[in-house]
């Protein structure tokens, strides 16, 4: 937790909900959301594989690759980056990662993002839940991997559900698993509520499904983002 970014509150024109549940007393999440120029926000999520020590200390590598190249331009370009390192200097640990960059311009009212292999995030966008999906490989499987930027118009009242695959990869009792189903047709359902209230009852459902109320992160990781312009056309 002390790796991991607070204080989202004085992000103008944006309300930002974030909620992380390790499995153990370490996870392998990790996010990190940046105001790189006034009006311009950098999401980052990244999901290493495995649970425990292992991948919490691949987050410690994830973190520190990123931070070399985060400030670059383009989503796509900077995933390129990240992948040539990382792939160049830890190649020998065999440990791949999902992750995706989404930048949010709120000045010129976009949305763009590239994803190396991570699972369909939700945008809500003109009361249609759009899935963004992934524009390139994971992390750390081949030097020279490419990936693609798309872009997307991102105004008021716009919603976007980030989460790792944790979210969805919950057993209950029956072994029967939560699913990305499942959840595609809570957002379905619920897309015209606010963010924190839909992230909310999103956890409340998972809780009620497993049959635990104390807790949403039986099986894996869970990292969830909300965001949500509050201003703007």
């Amino acid at each position: 937790e002390g790796i991991l970014p607070r204080h989202f509150g004085e992000m103008r024109d944006l309300g930002v909900f974030i909620r992380y549940y390790p499995m153990k007393e370490v996870g392998g999440d990790i996010y990190d959301l940046q105001e790189i120029r006034p009006g311009y926000l950098r999401i980052f999520l990244a999901d290493a594989e495995g649970h425990g020590v292992q991948a919490a200390l691949v987050t410690m590598i994830i973190k520190a690759e990123y931070e070399k190249v985060r400030f670059r331009e383009n989503p796509a370009v900077l995933l390129e980056m990240l992948n040539d390192s990382y792939v160049s200097l830890y190649e020998h640990l065999d440990v791949f990662f999902s992750c995706i960059i989404i930048d949010i311009d709120v000045e010129r009212s976009v949305l763009t993002y590239a994803s190396a292999g991570h699972p369909g995030q939700a945008f809500i966008h003109n009361n249609q839940c759009i899935r963004l999906d992934h524009t390139g490989k994971l992390v750390g499987i081949v030097k020279g991997a490419t990936y693609r930027a798309i872009e997307h118009d991102f105004k008021r009242k716009d919603r976007l559900v980030l989460f790792t695959d944790g979210l969805f990869e919950e057993f209950n009792d029956d072994e029967e698993e939560f699913g990305e189903e499942r959840l595609w047709d809570f957002l379905e359902k619920h897309r015209n509520m606010e963010i924190q209230s839909m992230l909310r009852s999103l956890l409340k459902t998972i809780r009620s499904y497993l049959g635990d109320p104390e807790k949403v992160s039986l099986h894996d990781d869970i990292t969830l983002i909300g965001i949500e312009i509050k201003t703007g056309k």
